[in-house]
């Protein structure tokens, strides 16, 4: 009987559609969720002499899912081009500096997955649909990704190669005094949820899984936990000032976030057990220029005394120029290349 936490997930940038790639870049721990081959079948209506369905057939087979990992120095790279399309890279040596930005497409990835050791196939010509990197607390950042695919293949082994990339991911204290609003450290901020979404979805043709993947809009949020330390935030939200006057009225204005760096500018640094970040550099930095606050929830008494928290949720938008979000990694990968 296979045990159920034996299996891994594969990546690797494909050159192009229709050609997979043939090897994998990266081989990571599955820490939740998966991908798998989906099928839908669509009943055959019409009349007979009866009251059961005359038949079915298979109308689509193609390939979903969203697999949880941890988000490792080297591997988050991969994923984060995946979602986001642009890529370039800086340093002749470790640390290298890898920046990604939002591009007009997509690269088309394949994935290939172990499952309990019985069960091994690869997902050629697929998309990132939604990447959600969270943070929190306790605990050490995971990302989320969502996948499409066209196309599922069976194999007869595993990938055995690259080695399975373990050790510590990037943890919540990493970010500490380097969780920035405005330009100013936020240092009871507990958690924070970066949710880019792709609007990557199927086009179909004349095949079982479909013609290509076609990118959409780009929706950017972010999600934090944090205390309320003296309602600022909340009057500049609802009322248009942190010191707005007597019987102020609501605002209809947005609260767009200014500040150096503007908006919000986030960042994770690999420390040693003295609290010295380590070297060479592992970090990952995300910064967002154009950022308006959607929603503060959590400005209601209580019963037990506690302090008052907030969930605040923030969207971007396009800035004048350059990318809406960056995200910078530094770490030991020369190159995230296309195979």
């Amino acid at each position: 009987m296979p045990a159920g936490n034996i299996g891994d997930l594969a990546v690797a940038i494909q050159a192009a559609k229709g050609t997979p790639a043939p090897a994998a870049l990266f081989r990571v721990p599955i820490t939740g969720g998966g991908l798998n081959p989906t099928r839908e079948v669509t009943a055959l209506e019409g009349s007979t002499a009866n009251r059961v369905r005359m038949g079915a057939f298979v109308a689509r087979a193609r390939a979903e899912g969203s697999p949880t990992i941890y988000a490792m120095p080297d591997s988050l790279g991969a994923f984060l081009f995946a979602a986001l399309g642009a890529k370039a890279v800086t340093g002749a040596a470790d640390p290298y500096e890898h920046t990604f930005t939002l591009a007009p497409s997509q690269p088309y990835m394949t994935f290939w997955r172990n499952v309990g050791g019985i069960q091994f196939e690869r997902f050629p010509d697929c998309k990132v649909s939604q990447l959600v990197l969270r943070s929190a607390e306790g605990a050490a950042m995971t990302a989320e990704i969502g996948i499409i695919g066209l196309r599922a293949q069976n194999l007869v082994a595993a990938v055995g190669t690259p080695a399975l990339e373990v050790g510590i991911p990037f943890v919540h204290y990493d970010a500490e005094q380097q969780l920035l609003v405005e330009g100013t450290p936020v240092a009871s901020m507990s958690s924070v949820t970066t949710t880019i979404t792709t609007g990557a979805t199927v086009i179909p043709g004349d095949n079982l899984g479909g013609y290509a993947i076609a990118e959409g809009m780009v929706g950017i949020r972010f999600e934090t936990s944090q205390l309320i330390e003296d309602g600022a935030l909340w009057r500049r939200l609802h009322y248009g000032s942190a010191t707005p006057g007597d019987e102020a009225a609501q605002t209809r204005g947005l609260l767009e976030l200014g500040g150096a760096p503007a908006g919000l500018s986030l960042k994770w640094t690999k420390r040693n057990n003295a609290g010295v970040a380590v070297t060479p550099e592992r970090s990952l930095e995300i910064n967002a220029p154009r950022i308006v606050i959607a929603n503060i929830a959590g400005m209601e008494t209580n019963n037990n005394g506690e302090p008052l928290r907030a969930t605040v949720t923030y969207d971007a938008y396009q800035p004048g120029s350059g990318s809406a979000l960056t995200a910078i990694l530094r770490n030991a990968v020369a190159t995230y290349p296309a195979t």
